[in-house]
């Protein structure tokens, strides 16, 4: 086992025991079915904890990952382990990425990605999750610590190093009237705290243990660099180059986008709203997804009039 699975292995260990203490649960693996994803769940069999696995179904997945994913799912029922899909709701009815469009009367964008608080944020609050998350996959996640707590402000996040999480939560099970801190008061009321067990390692790292292992990795990553990571078909993170790309592979989901665009611009007539489409060619959906396929949101692409634009979160 080399250091970077020991140190891994420790993380997931004590995140397990901390979750089996103060939610009576065992710890609940987030599952996108990329690579990171599967490595956080070779990783939990190597610790040996007890596990159980989720998977937010986003709608918006290439075919190659749903069926992954359901394979993913069959042979850990096989071994024993509770899984479960979660699909996304809003507003108490269940949607996907084509219904939310219209709703939400505009697409999503860099800046507005109500897509990823409703399609991927779908983890209960009242668990202790273990996510593939990496410190090297983004800006956003530079920071990220091998163990958070989530709040609904990014400021008010705690982030704690293994260190100091074995330290309290030895001194919390000792004394538990009078040591304490943000991670154990966090765990005590039933938040949602996430470990990150993976969180310090490279791509390199991450293919490395993939091909030691011989784990069996999402197919979508044979296709070249425009699927070197896995995610929504669209996504409006990705670059155009990349976006083209993965439309040329699944051209049904640029139908899909186009004909939500289409019921979005009747759906924002209808209304009265107009902003942006003032001085934009939304006439029908095939321009609106032109327009949204720009590299880079364009000046005022998410001022659109009563649109409120909500934030983004987790996983590969």
């Amino acid at each position: 086992m080399s250091d970077l699975e020991q140190t891994a292995v420790k993380r997931i260990r004590l995140a397990a025991k901390m979750s089996q203490q103060y939610y009576q649960e065992p710890l609940l693996i987030c599952n996108s079915g990329g690579k990171d994803s599967l490595v956080l769940l070779a990783i939990a069999k190597a610790a040996g904890i007890k596990y159980e696995m989720v998977h937010s179904h986003t709608t918006a997945d290439a075919p190659e990952t749903v069926r992954y994913v359901r394979r993913q799912i069959y042979e850990l029922e096989c071994a024993g382990i509770k899984t479960e899909i979660h699909y996304p709701v809003y507003k108490g009815k269940r949607t996907s990425m084509w219904a939310l469009i219209p709703q939400k009367l505009m697409p999503p964008t860099r800046f507005a990605r109500y897509c990823c608080k409703i399609l991927k944020e779908t983890t209960e609050n009242h668990r202790y999750i273990a996510t593939g998350v990496r410190a090297s996959e983004s800006k956003g996640r530079a920071d990220s610590a091998e163990f958070e707590t989530r709040t609904s402000r990014k400021a008010d996040k705690g982030r704690f190093s293994y260190e100091h999480t074995a330290e309290v939560f030895s001194e919390a099970q000792t004394l538990p009237d009078v040591y304490d801190c943000q991670l154990i008061t966090a765990c005590k009321k039933h938040k949602q705290v996430s470990v990150l067990p993976i969180v310090d390692w490279t791509d390199e790292d991450i293919w490395n243990y993939i091909r030691s292992e011989r784990l069996k990795y999402n197919p979508l990553y044979d296709y070249g660099y425009a699927f070197d990571r896995v995610g929504c078909i669209g996504c409006p993170l990705a670059s155009r180059k990349k976006r083209l790309a993965e439309f040329a592979k699944h051209p049904a989901y640029k139908n899909m986008y186009i004909r939500a665009f289409d019921r979005c611009i009747a759906r924002r007539k209808a209304l009265g709203k107009h902003g942006v489409t003032d001085n934009k060619d939304w006439s029908t959906g095939a321009k609106m997804f032109d327009w949204w396929m720009e590299d880079k949101n364009l000046e005022g692409q998410v001022a659109f009039e009563g649109v409120k634009s909500e934030g983004s979160g987790l996983q590969n």
